[in-house]
């Protein structure tokens, strides 16, 4: 298996790689995925978010990828009228952001790191943040 290409994040002045998928929990949530275009076996999801933390808020603040109708995906062709910014209002939950090297990989394509810094959210509020060690 590949190993799958990660979200993005800007988190106090640095450019990161998440584990986790929270704009997942939306389309769940609202039950309206779009129909991605999986371009790549490193991006089964189809897209990549591009998110930020402000004010300890979680922001989505844009994504790339493709509809299978060929269309750019845009901020503004999931959330009508938002070019900027969305504030991930329904994201409860917790992502990771790995840091030094990969020890391990569990089934191949799940990367294990030295470390991470673990994030919780709720309703999109950062709680919690809280480094571990592998």
């Amino acid at each position: 298996m590949t190993v799958q290409t990660q979200e993005r994040l800007h988190y106090k002045g640095e450019e990161l790689e998440i584990s986790g998928e929270p704009l997942a929990q939306y389309f769940s949530l609202s039950g309206d995925e779009p129909d991605f275009q999986v371009t790549s076996s490193a991006c089964w999801r189809g897209y990549v978010g591009h998110w930020e933390v402000i004010d300890d808020r979680l922001y989505l603040i844009g994504i790339e990828g493709r509809l299978k109708s060929g269309e750019e995906v845009r901020l503004e062709v999931i959330f009508p009228g938002c070019k900027e910014r969305v504030f991930a209002s329904w994201f409860d939950g917790s992502f990771s952001i790995p840091q030094g090297e990969p020890v391990d990989y569990i089934f191949g394509d799940i990367a294990v790191y030295e470390s991470e810094l673990l994030l919780t959210f709720e309703r999109g509020r950062l709680v919690h943040s809280q480094p571990r060690q592998h």
